[in-house]
């Protein structure tokens, strides 16, 4: 008989053989297929005896056959048999105990004495092959079952205690490895299915291009833009569900574990997908303006790159930062919209090619400025000139450039918004736009945004070691299931206890119902039947020292006016991350009451 491990006595050498069994089923977890193989055979060959594994599916509610082994050819045939088809109920028959209450069985098996709960195909076999024992045992995975093996022994003595319990860690090792298995598959199923759409939608674009060719760069960003603002709202939903489940799985695990890599590359396209929106949105003036302390010169180094991409290489880029640059308070998504459009304008002016020179510096308006041009303000300012030597323009048409929809090509070739955007941009952060032009001489776009002193804006939104963690209640309002449900995961696991609605209507039944105090109200913007402007307004009849948080993910006219966050009025701009949500809510916490 084999066992000689543990027929020894000897505790050492049952643990180095635990240990190997670890390490080869790890090292063939990312191949599901081969691991319940690799299961099956080991333990046949260690024990001697014929062996299967069968995984729990639908719920835990089926045994579905992964693998079988035995040396000998017929055992084995015999064996795949009775086992090919599913156990539609693991709770009942042979496996009930094992699956439901987590328990190994040892059956012992007589030709006069089979188990009462076998199958006939089970008893059939087990009477065919003179099967003297049956040891079953539950594959227990972080705390759930996973599966079940079966040792079935043809002859000899019964396991002993000691043989059990040995197998019943060899079974734990090799549930671990099973369930570590599945989650991979799971999510390289995730990740084909991902780049299937993404190859999809690829393909789309290419398409989309191909039929505008004949468009220039200006057209092509507008209607990007359009089409930004109309898929925003779903696309920061499920951004918010990738980027948070992924973060908060990394956060359960280690460098080095065998999921640990995957969800860190769930987490970054995550996150680059999360930036691609930001910069549609800035594009479309769909999102809000949070205007925050920037250094131009960092800006136009940001951008740099993308630049001189854009422009290709029949035109020189020259940059020329001011050392001693002030500052100024700007949406920064938007002050990079404003280079680039900028910058696909002199690009059309240079067909030939030529040079592009940007430049920053410091400059004091005076009044007699501000009375020249209409909308300038006197005082310090910053200023970011664009520069190019193309065609130039006169003085009519320099009159009418910020007009929308004008335009000096020919018709069908260009939409006349790439520079009346750019004035809205700079207008809307209380700067001042001007052109000075001459034809065959090239043209020259200031752009002066007021400077302030206050300190440059902190990227994080909150301090090093701010606290996150809370005990208030918090009632939930969103209308996306899966929004709501990582929403009020992330706040149940720091401490909160969250009281949750699918609409305003329940929200407020919800606030019947319960006497104890809501300190906040987290809602979505922008939902069926009623906003959460009104839903706000509503819910402060009640109960007016409750808070108010707002989440979006596109800009809607009764939390912001203008696309400037009106005064008093918190918003968390989707996707949804778990610290973007968690800073949110304490500050909203800590923050005086608005509706």
């Amino acid at each position: 008989m084999p066992w000689t491990a543990l027929r020894d006595g000897d505790p050492l050498r049952s643990a180095a053989l635990l240990s190997e069994l670890s390490r080869s089923f790890s090292e063939a977890v990312s191949e599901p297929g081969q691991l319940w193989r690799l299961v099956a055979e080991t333990l046949s060959r260690l024990t001697g005896d014929a062996c299967t594994v069968r995984l729990l599916s639908d719920g835990g509610r089926k045994l579905v056959p992964a693998a079988a082994y035995h040396s000998d050819t017929e055992v084995l045939s015999a064996i795949q048999a009775t086992m090919a088809k599913t156990v539609d109920d693991a709770t009942v028959g042979v496996w009930g105990p094992v699956v439901a209450e987590r328990k190994t069985r040892r059956l012992p098996v007589t030709a006069e004495k089979i188990p009462p709960d076998a199958s006939e195909p089970q008893s059939a076999f087990m009477r065919c092959f003179g099967v003297s024992c049956l040891l079953l045992v539950p594959l227990v995975a972080r705390g759930r079952v996973v599966g079940a093996m079966s040792l079935v022994r043809f002859g000899g003595a019964e396991p002993t205690d000691e043989e059990e319990a040995f197998l019943r860690d060899v079974a734990n090792r090799a549930a671990l490895a099973i369930d570590n298995a599945c989650l991979i598959a799971s999510e390289r199923a995730a990740r084909e299915v991902a780049e299937g759409e993404l190859a999809e939608r690829m393909r789309a674009e290419e398409e989309l291009r191909r039929t505008q060719e004949q468009l220039l760069q200006a057209q092509k960003l507008e209607a990007v833009g359009r089409l930004a603002g109309g898929i925003a709202h779903d696309f920061n939903n499920l951004l918010s569900v990738i980027l948070s489940y992924s973060r908060m799985l990394i956060s359960e695990t280690r460098p080095g574990d065998a999921i640990h890599e995957d969800l860190e590359e769930i987490r970054n396209a995550g996150e680059r997908a999360a930036t691609l929106t930001r910069q549609l949105l800035a594009f479309s003036r769909k999102q809000v303006l949070e205007p925050q302390v920037v250094d131009l010169n960092e800006i136009v180094s940001g951008t740099e790159k993308m630049i001189r991409r854009l422009l290709g290489e029949d035109i020189e880029v020259v940059t020329l930062p001011c050392q001693a640059l002030g500052r100024a308070k700007v949406d920064l998504g938007q002050m990079e919209q404003v280079i680039m459009n900028l910058v696909v304008n002199a690009r059309d002016a240079m067909p030939r090619g030529g040079r592009l020179t940007i430049e920053t510096a410091n400059a004091v308006l005076d009044e007699a400025y501000a009375k020249e041009h209409v909308g300038a303000s006197a005082g310090p300012h910053v200023m970011l000139a664009i520069s190019d030597t193309g065609t130039g323009m006169d003085k009519e048409t320099q009159s009418r450039i910020f007009e929308p929809f004008f335009t000096t090509k020919e018709k069908g070739k260009g939409t006349g918004l790439g520079l009346s955007t750019v004035f809205g941009i700079v207008k809307q952060s209380g700067g001042n736009i001007w052109v000075y032009s001459e034809p065959g001489r090239g043209s020259t776009f200031k752009v002066y945004l007021p400077r302030t002193e206050e300190p440059l804006g902190d990227a994080q939104g909150a301090p090093p070691g701010a606290p996150t963690k809370g005990s208030e209640t918090i009632l939930l309002v969103e209308d996306e299931d899966a929004v709501r449900a990582v929403a009020r995961e992330i706040l149940q696991r720091n401490g909160y206890r969250v009281l949750e609605a699918a609409n305003p209507y329940d929200a407020l039944a919800l606030s019947e119902r319960h006497q104890i105090e809501i300190h906040l109200l987290l809602t979505d913007v922008v939902m069926p039947g009623m906003g959460g402007r009104q839903l706000a307004e509503r819910l402060h009849e009640a109960r007016p020292e409750t808070r108010v948080l707002y989440m979006s993910g596109y800009t809607e006219n009764t939390v912001v006016h203008h696309g400037v966050l009106q005064s008093g009025v918190l918003l968390l701009q989707k996707p949804l991350t778990p610290e973007s949500l968690l800073v949110k809510v304490r500050e909203a916490l800590g923050a005086s009451k608005s509706g």
